[in-house]
Formats: structure tokens, C-alpha cells, sequence
């Protein structure tokens, strides 16, 4: 190891808080440059970046086209706020190429900087929906084990691991159901004789707390950072037609799952099941940029216009 790593390491172990959880220490060495699949450290070692990171550099490492494009953009105009009546040519543009892969019926576009302001803004969409229609619904129902990102808002959706999911407690408006994991079923039964049981609590939960009160049942179409995990076929469908007898919003969280990840070009997409409100981010710019995005229904576009 070379003088300057260990200097630059040094620095970086009194200095740079890396995470809030487990892991938040440096492993050693220090990324300097990267391209394609290959990242190199500051000695000009090479490592294979078999995550993508965090699974959002989908199209590799510096890529000159999306740099240039990027470039091109900034060159011309950097930001304009969407407040006070502005809008701009770059988000109408975008938002009419989102609006041809979306699944259909979800062509109406917030735009945001990640995927846990993406689901942050879900929830605030969801609870703004319910006021407008002058019900006080305020309860955001999520999975064991999922992972929404830990803003103070989608903490205590998220129940993956411990570290810092342990410092964002639910404050009185998240609710747990058991996830969907046949391998490890929480609630100890086996597939398929279970009846998927595992949907089902999401009816029973709903009456137990209340319909009236219950706002959103969010929901990973396959659980990323809790294992890669993916449903029996009938879970969708199943909690689809019980959000809707409940009047609940269904929320999908594509963030990891969305753009083609999992063969489909939304995950959700593999079981024919269309969300009331679709949130995305990672694929979307593939970390060239911060940018996410929550798409929503008609019904909810109209009913907050």
C-alpha cells in the first residue's frame, strides 16, 4: 500500500462517516477511477464491480454518451424549479418517453432525487390523496424484512437488518405484515398447501386496524437488500384485489426491480398486477445523476389537480 492510500485511508477513518448501520467503516482501499465493469483503486488496483454498487450503475462506469448528454444539458440550463407555475422542456420530454413504458394507466409524474425521496413522496401522495377525499387515513402498511430507504419518513417501512432500521421507530403510522419468503416463511408454514397465508394477514391486518385508517400498503416486487427474495405467483394478485376491496393504494417500490432488472421491464409486471402509484430511481440515470421518480393513476393525478 502505497504513502498517499494510507494518508487518504487515514483521513477517511477520522473524517467520513460512511453509514449509519453496519459496514460503515472503509475496507482498505480507495476507489479513484472506473470503466465499464472494472473500478480501480488509488494504488491502480482493478476489481470487478460484480454489485453495479448498489445495483444503479446498470450501464457501467463512464460511459462517454451519457457523460456527453449530460454535459450537453447542463451546457444549455442546469435547473428550473417546477413551483410557482415554471415547468421546463427537459421534464415534459422526459416524462412523454416515462409515460410509453410505464405500466399503462401510471402516466402521471412526480420527479425526485432518489429512491427514498421517491417513497417518501409516495406516502405524502397517498396521505394528501385521502385528505382531499376528506378521510383521515394516515397508516402505511409495509413487509417484514423490506427496504424502503431510511429517510425519518420510510425508516419504519424498513425492517432489513438492524443498525439504523433499530433509530427509526414506527411513530404510530407504520405497520408490518409478514413478507413473502417460502424458503424461511415467518409464519411457518410451507407452499403451497400455506393458502398463501402470507397475503392474507394483509386482509386481516387492514380490518383489524381499520380500513378507514389504513392509507398505502407498500411493496418490493421481489425484496432486495432483505435477500433477493421473490412471492409465490398468487401473492400479487392476491394483495392487488385486497388493496382494492380495502380501498387501500398500492404502492410498488421499483427502485431496485425496475428498468429490466428482473427480465420484465418492471417487476410488477411479472405477475399482470398494475399499482396505484409506482415509484422508481437506481436505473433510472444508472448513478450518472441523483434522479428518481413516482408515477400515479389518473384517479389520484385528477383527485390532487
Amino acid at each position: 500500500m502505497s504513502t498517499r492510500t494510507e494518508e487518504l485511508l487515514k483521513y477517511d477513518a477520522e473524517h467520513v462517516l460512511h453509514s449509519l448501520g453496519p459496514g460503515g467503516k472503509n475496507l482498505g482501499f480507495a476507489l479513484e477511477s472506473a470503466k465499464g465493469i472494472r473500478v480501480k483503486d488509488s494504488d491502480g488496483k482493478e476489481y470487478m464491480d460484480l454489485s453495479s454498487q448498489l445495483i444503479n450503475v446498470n450501464f457501467g462506469h463512464s460511459r462517454r454518451d451519457i457523460i456527453e448528454a449530460a454535459k450537453a444539458q447542463l451546457d444549455k440550463m442546469q435547473f428550473t424549479t417546477l413551483l410557482r407555475g415554471f415547468t421546463n422542456v427537459p421534464v415534459i420530454e422526459y416524462s412523454q418517453k416515462l409515460a410509453q413504458v410505464v405500466p399503462k394507466g401510471l402516466d402521471h409524474f412526480l420527479f425526485t432525487l432518489t429512491g427514498a425521496d421517491a417513497d417518501d413522496c409516495a406516502f405524502k401522495i397517498a396521505n394528501r390523496y385521502y385528505q382531499v377525499k376528506g378521510e383521515r387515513r394516515y397508516k402505511i402498511i409495509s413487509l417484514f424484512n423490506a427496504y424502503h430507504g431510511t429517510l425519518r419518513g420510510t425508516g419504519g417501512a424498513s425492517q432489513v437488518g438492524k443498525g439504523v432500521m433499530s433509530e427509526c421507530p414506527p411513530c404510530g403510522t407504520h405497520l408490518h405484515a409478514p413478507n413473502y419468503n417460502c424458503y424461511r416463511c415467518p409464519l411457518h408454514l410451507e407452499y403451497p398447501s400455506c393458502g398463501i397465508e402470507c397475503a392474507k394477514y394483509l386482509d386481516y391486518l387492514i380490518d383489524n386496524e381499520g380500513k378507514d385508517s389504513v392509507c398505502c400498503f407498500i411493496v418490493e416486487p421481489e425484496q432486495g437488500a432483505g435477500g433477493f427474495i421473490a412471492p409465490p405467483p398468487e401473492y400479487f394478485p392476491m394483495v392487488r384485489e385486497i388493496c382494492s376491496k380495502h380501498g387501500v393504494l398500492f404502492i410498488a417500490d421499483e427502485v431496485m426491480t425496475g428498468f429490466g432488472r428482473t427480465g420484465k421491464m418492471w417487476g410488477i409486471d411479472n405477475w399482470n398486477v398494475v399499482p396505484d402509484i409506482m415509484t422508481m430511481s437506481k436505473a433510472i440515470v444508472a448513478a450518472y445523476l441523483p434522479f428518481g421518480a413516482v408515477a400515479i393513476s389518473q384517479e389520484i393525478f385528477d383527485t390532487l389537480r
